[in-house]
């Protein structure tokens, strides 16, 4: 709408949904992050607050749950304890793994020694 002047006039979204009244930061948060396939999602911004800052007070603010903030070093030795989980996994497949080429060869050598000595004969 223009006013009589010819400014541009704008209306805060307002109706059925926010019972007249201007939405609030939240509501309007909650209409840039709702999906009609997924919802809310909400986990998204808990999980980047509780990652990236010290101090989740908005998220009380807003009546989430407290979720703690880790610090960089816990990260890290998580981190750490994951790739020491995943390198055991790896070295137990790498045995197993010997262990059937191992196999393999004393098979391949038995089956060519058979057959030489088929041939000698």
């Amino acid at each position: 709408m223009r006013t009589p002047t010819g400014e541009v006039e704008v209306m805060p979204m307002k109706g059925d949904k926010y019972n007249d009244q201007e939405p609030n930061v939240l509501d309007l948060l909650k209409e840039c992050h709702y999906s009609k396939k997924k919802g809310y999602r909400t986990d998204v911004v808990v999980d980047v607050l509780a990652t990236n800052t010290k101090k989740n007070q908005f998220l009380q603010n807003v009546g989430f749950q407290r979720v703690s903030a880790r610090s960089s070093l816990q990260n890290v030795q998580a981190q750490l304890e994951a790739q020491k989980a995943e390198k055991i996994e790896l070295s137990k497949q790498l045995e197993e793994m010997k262990k059937k080429q191992a196999d393999l060869e004393a098979k391949h050598q038995l089956v060519l020694s058979k057959v030489q000595s088929s041939e000698v004969n």
